[in-house]
């Protein structure tokens, strides 16, 4: 009679295993993308290009927000945007 539970604990112990890993994985982050004036859809292209989710785009002053995967934190600061702001990038001119 117990041997029913004890197989389906075993299983589920198993899927737990495999399924851990992948859900701890980091994602991506939030980044604060500015700009001295606000952003050209062109500008915008290059940053979506460059790998970044851009979120929101603020239009009274320059800048958007962006949720950008670690892998394209590089491409998406080599973009022609001023200031790349956000937890884990070194603060620069503009990111106060």
């Amino acid at each position: 009679m117990n041997k029913p539970l004890t197989i389906l604990a075993l299983i589920a112990m198993l899927a737990m295993t495999f399924a851990l890993p992948a859900s701890a994985a980091p994602g991506p982050k939030a980044y604060l993308v500015g700009s001295v004036s606000p952003l050209t859809p062109a500008q915008v292209g290059e940053l979506q290009a460059a790998g970044a989710q851009v979120k929101h785009i603020y239009k009274n002053f320059g800048g958007a927000a962006a949720v950008i995967p670690d892998k394209d934190l590089a491409a998406v600061a080599r973009a022609s945007i001023r200031h790349l702001c956000g937890r884990g990038y070194p603060q620069t001119a503009g990111c106060d």
